[in-house]
């Protein structure tokens, strides 16, 4: 690697580390969040849950207490089994040692932003490896939406669930280096650092595995050749589950004694669902609630979610790897709406509050299929790209005209949205039509791009605080 070359990658991955970071820094500022300040991210169960099970590590390693059982809770709990859910991140004793008790809150803001940071750069290295045709300006905005999407920045007082979206892009890397070239290390220790640090959303990323290694094997050649690659990732995968048994043995037997029992579907339907709702959550800043009666929260920017759309309708794409990822998308839209399916992704265990909590996934899928867009987008027509654009603006519409039921959605949502939906829309018709060249395209697209997600951030999160 050249000295030049070495020092533009180094910047890249600077760039895509520190551009969530600085983001969040900025948003948690303006709402008088920051070390030492009076308030902090510490609300809900962040206040009430992690922040005491996360002193309770904190005295452990300081050798006040047992990793393995604790008589801090009643008459004792599993302390161990209980990590894998509430203290699963390998970050936590490496950070929570360095702080005292007092300082907890202060250990929350600093970990918080060192994983939001962490989850820019490992999508920025994932997304790099998976879609080789695309800019690094291109790659930062999807890194940047990924870590920034509405699922993370709604819910930030859960920090360990960050350390899940960290992990994801690197499984589905491995997951196509295992496909593409026979490579299994990456895919086999990513999942199994996932499944050692959150059962939970392991269960989840195992059902989108399936289904999306499903599709996948639309691209390989020959039904021999489709079984076999198959089998590898049934293998592969099962491996891993057994590898991290040394973390999810104790939490299955924990589980089946004290855990809850299953919930049965009361109905057929989730509550408060209308049939716009995933372009209602896809405006710039929107937030309802973690409480009951929420939406899932899937944005993660509106370039993404035009590019998504692109892939559906673009004729240079084959059509029945289309119709497989249509498939799989109706199938996350429909387990929205349906009570049985909604269940099925969490675990046939309705959660108290935080609700659809499989939502970022198709929020990942997003993503990826704007990737594989843009490593296309050269290929594209301009009739296509303006489809997209009318498409998307023609929902924004529909929501607005049905407001009655998104109270939610504050004005500022639909103006910001369509505003940047213009911007987008003028950029990409003027580098199709050759009127600005592709530096100066790819640069104004990235510029809005963070720009947006900056705003929605602030919304956001200046939402979670009311």
């Amino acid at each position: 690697m050249t000295n030049k070359k070495y020092h533009t990658t180094l910047l890249f991955y600077l760039a895509a580390f520190f551009l969530p970071v600085l983001i969040m820094i900025g948003v948690l500022y303006s709402q008088k969040i920051y070390p030492g300040s009076e308030r902090t991210i510490l609300t809900s169960d962040g206040f009430h849950q992690y922040v005491i099970f996360a002193t309770g590590l904190r005295n452990i390693l300081h050798g006040n207490g047992s990793l393995f059982y604790t008589f801090t809770s009643g008459l004792g709990l599993n302390f161990y089994a209980l990590t894998s859910y509430y203290l699963g991140s390998f970050l936590s004793p490496l950070y929570y040692y360095f702080f005292t008790v007092n300082q907890m809150a202060d250990a929350f803001y600093y970990i918080t932003l060192l994983k939001f940071g962490l989850i820019g750069l490992s999508g920025a290295f994932s997304f790099k490896r998976l879609f080789t045709k695309v800019s690094r300006s291109f790659i930062l905005c999807l890194s940047t939406g990924f870590a920034l999407m509405s699922f993370a920045t709604s819910q930030l007082e859960i920090n360990t669930w960050l350390d899940v979206f960290i992990l994801a892009p690197l499984i589905i890397l491995g997951l196509h280096l295992l496909l593409r070239f026979n490579r299994r290390g990456l895919y086999f220790f990513s999942l199994t650092c996932l499944f050692i640090q959150n059962y939970y959303f392991g269960y989840m990323m195992a059902i989108f595995l399936t289904l999306y290694t499903i599709v996948q094997l639309i691209t390989i050649k020959g039904w021999k050749s489709k079984i076999l690659h198959f089998i590898d990732f049934g293998i592969v995968s099962i491996l891993a589950g057994l590898s991290s048994a040394i973390m999810l043995l104790p939490t299955l037997l924990d589980l089946t004694t004290h855990g809850e029992k299953f919930t049965g579907a009361s109905s057929l339907l989730t509550e408060s669902t209308y049939y716009f709702d995933f372009f209602a959550k896809n405006l710039v800043g929107v937030y309802d609630t973690t409480k009951f009666g929420s939406i899932p929260m899937i944005y993660v920017g509106i370039l993404p979610l035009i590019l998504f759309l692109l892939f559906f309708i673009s004729r240079e794409i084959k059509l029945s790897l289309r119709l497989g990822y249509l498939l799989l998308v109706a199938f996350f839209i429909a387990s929205f709406y349906l009570q049985p399916l909604d269940l099925f992704w969490q675990g046939m265990h309705a959660p108290n509050m935080f609700l659809h909590r499989y939502s970022w996934l198709l929020s990942l899928l997003t993503v990826l299929l704007a990737g594989e867009t843009l490593n296309r987008i050269r290929k594209f027509s301009f009739k296509r790209l303006l489809l997209s654009f009318l498409g998307l603006s023609t929902t924004y519409l529909l929501t607005w005209i049905f407001q009655s039921h998104y109270s939610f959605i504050e004005p500022v949502s639909w103006l910001l949205s369509l505003a940047f939906l213009l911007a987008y829309a003028i950029l990409f018709t003027s580098y199709f039509s050759q009127q600005i060249p592709g530096s100066v395209f790819r640069c104004f697209t990235f510029l809005f791009c963070i720009f947006e997600l900056t705003l929605s951030t602030y919304y956001v999160v200046g939402a979670l605080g009311k």
